[in-house]
């Protein structure tokens, strides 16, 4: 996705287990600056929306400049068919 410099990002994950979404998750994200690598949030705690999908906001102070912002969530949760799923921002 593509945003400008100065506002908050959020982040989306959807999580599948058979071939549906799969709620009650305890999901983790972190957050890094891709042109160095710099990570900004390690295990921060990801919100569930509802059927599989969750979400985080980083906050706009955080952001240190114009570029990509790369975001991995994270679940210990072996019925999912996907454990860890990237996400990505450019400002």
């Amino acid at each position: 996705m593509l945003t400008k410099s100065g506002v908050a990002l959020t982040f989306y994950a959807f999580y599948v287990a058979s071939k549906t979404g799969k709620t009650g998750l305890t999901v983790t994200i972190d957050v890094y600056e891709q042109t160095t690598a710099t990570p900004i949030v390690s295990g921060g705690s990801a919100t569930e929306i509802g059927g599989g999908l969750y979400y985080y906001t980083l906050a706009s102070g955080i952001l240190y400049a114009s570029g990509a912002y790369v975001a991995v969530f994270k679940t210990a949760d072996s019925s999912v068919d996907q454990q860890h799923i990237p996400a990505l921002w450019v400002t």
